[in-house]
């Protein structure tokens, strides 16, 4: 049988009857799945993360740190996600409709979401500068300010959960537009992403068949990646305005986050695949420069092409040495 809570009475609202009348499957059964289902996808984190410690030893300080912060983000959300639903459903066994109330670590959870996907952003941000060749810094101050102001909104949107004390009174009085916007633009933000990279690494394979394959496989990987996020920040906008009684749209954002972190981890952990594909140096922070590899490659081609063939009296074992010395400053490159 399927209790509606507003037709129960909470001792904490001294016996007013709840303004607030889905069900407790309506209410509490998305963010329940939520947390299921990221907690699945934080086992394939922890394993994303023992794969990079163990191949992280030639990686900067930096990026190092960025992947400890953003596994302590996660076992920390995994940690409060694990803790609200029990709050939720076994602290209010006895008294159904407290689950109309906000509990008061349901902020942690966007809260730490939040600073997550600000350091995966970033990282992105930063590898979109490195394939521009450091040319397109109007494009990485844009995206950035628009990562920033996600941020800010974002936290604007979390201190009214601290606000209100019932879910009805965050969906009816709550920074509604603040929410919307915070989710659109981190969806903007993605596809910004995604469509630059994509542009510089097409621009930058050119018509290099040692690096066609490996640009076809990180195209492949970026598409893929920005696409998932993207639904997934979308779907949390959809869901937290079509179905405002129920909390799907939290369950959806625990699961983003784990999107966001294993594509981060992903991206680090594929190099070594890659080195295997492409006999180029990988810079650190797991971005090839395809572009550099395609402006030497035409190089070498229009210095073969433009050489005058060699006079009939020429001597054939300083032609082999000069042969040879070409083709290794090409294996070089």
């Amino acid at each position: 049988m399927d209790i509606n809570l507003g037709t129960l009475r909470s001792p904490n609202s001294s016996g007013v009857l709840m303004s607030y009348g889905p069900s407790v499957a309506e209410l509490a059964g998305g963010i329940e799945m939520g947390v299921l289902i990221s907690a699945a996808l934080y086992g394939i984190t922890v394993v994303q993360a023992c794969t990079y410690a163990c191949n992280c030893k030639d990686d900067p300080k930096y990026l190092k740190c960025m992947v400890a912060a953003v596994i302590l983000l996660e076992s920390s959300q995994a940690i409060v996600g694990v803790e609200l639903i029990y709050q939720m459903l076994i602290g209010s066994f006895d008294d159904p409709a407290q689950l109309a109330a906000i509990p008061r670590t349901t902020g942690i959870c966007p809260l730490l979401e939040n600073i997550m996907v600000a350091i995966v952003q970033g990282f992105y941000i930063h590898r979109i500068w490195i394939l521009g060749q450091r040319r397109n810094l109007w494009l990485v101050i844009v995206t950035s300010v628009l990562l920033s102001t996600r941020f800010g909104l974002s936290l604007v949107a979390t201190s009214y959960l601290l606000r209100f004390r019932l879910w009805s009174e965050f969906h009816t009085n709550g920074p509604n537009i603040i929410v919307h916007s915070s989710n659109g633009l981190l969806a903007f933000v993605d596809a910004i992403v995604a469509i630059a990279t994509i542009y510089y690494l097409r621009q930058g394979a050119g018509f290099n068949p040692s690096t066609d394959g490996v640009a076809r496989w990180i195209l492949m990987y970026v598409v893929n990646s920005g696409a998932i996020t993207f639904v997934a920040a979308t779907a949390v906008m959809v869901t937290y305005s079509v179905m405002p009684e129920s909390l799907l749209f939290s369950g959806i954002l625990l699961i983003m986050s784990r999107f966001y972190a294993n594509s981060f981890l992903g991206t680090l952990n594929a190099r070594s695949m890659l080195r295997t594909r492409l006999n180029t140096t990988v810079p650190s922070f797991g971005t090839y420069k395809l572009s550099m590899i395609s402006k030497r490659t035409t190089y070498n081609s229009a210095r073969v092409a433009s050489m005058k063939p060699p006079p009939l009296s020429y001597n054939y074992n300083n032609a082999t040495r000069s042969d040879e010395t070409t083709r290794s400053e090409e294996a070089a490159y």
